[in-house]
């Protein structure tokens, strides 16, 4: 996953975090680069952000908190904008909610 850093949004929101190691952090660091896309209007990229996210995640990682969190960050940008990458992100978070729904490996 990489993380644009710098831009007018990450520093507004302080979405320019250390370094680290633990599985939690960098699913936090990675969506929190994603909001920070998706705020400065770059919503193709946050959405594959998000969508990065979800699928390099291990299933048992895919946990209720973290997909939340994903539909949180896609909420910020609001139901008006309908391009393909947003779509594609929200039918990703719809399919791992659902109780037989995964995203493909």
């Amino acid at each position: 996953m990489s993380l644009r850093r710098g831009t007018p949004s990450s520093r507004r929101y302080g979405c320019i975090p250390p370094p680290t190691t633990s599985t939690g952090q960098i699913i936090g660091v990675a969506q929190g680069s994603a909001a920070c896309l998706l705020a400065d209007g770059d919503l193709t990229h946050g959405a594959y952000q998000v969508t990065e996210v979800i699928t390099a995640l291990a299933p048992a990682h895919r946990t209720g908190l973290v997909l939340a969190r994903a539909r949180q960050v896609l909420d910020t940008v609001g139901s008006h904008h309908t391009s393909a990458a947003l779509r594609d992100a929200d039918d990703l978070l719809t399919r791992c909610a659902t109780p037989t729904g995964e995203p493909p490996s």
